[in-house]
C-alpha cells in the first residue's frame, strides 16, 4: 500500500510540474516501473521458487538460482532500455528517401 501511495504522489507531482519535458517524464515513469518491478520480484521470489520447484524436476535451490539469475538479467538490461528510450526520444526521425 505504501508503494502505491508513493507512486500516486509521484504521478501527482509530475502532473503539477509544468517545467518537465516529455523526455524527463518518460525516464521518470520507466524508473518508477523499474522500482515497482524490483520490489515485486523481491516480494514474490519465494512464491515463484516454490511454484517452479513444484512444477518441474528442479530442486528448490536450483529453481531459486534460475529465477535469481533471470531477475538479474532483467534488472541489468533495464537501464539499457532506458538509455535506448532516451536516445529514441531525443533523436530526430530518420530521413526517408523516396526512390522513383
Amino acid at each position: 500500500a505504501g508503494g502505491a501511495a508513493g507512486a500516486a504522489s509521484l504521478l501527482q507531482s509530475l502532473q503539477q510540474s509544468q517545467r518537465m519535458s516529455s523526455q524527463s517524464v518518460t525516464v521518470l515513469l520507466i524508473g518508477l516501473w523499474r522500482a515497482l518491478e524490483v520490489g515485486t520480484l523481491h516480494a514474490y521470489h519465494s512464491v515463484r521458487v516454490q511454484l517452479a520447484a513444484s512444477m518441474g524436476s528442479l530442486s528448490t535451490r536450483s529453481a531459486g538460482a534460475l529465477l535469481a539469475s533471470n531477475d538479474l538479467v532483467a534488472i541489468v538490461l533495464l537501464p539499457l532500455l532506458v538509455l535506448e528510450a532516451e536516445h529514441a526520444i531525443s533523436s530526430p526521425p530518420p530521413l526517408l528517401l523516396h526512390h522513383r
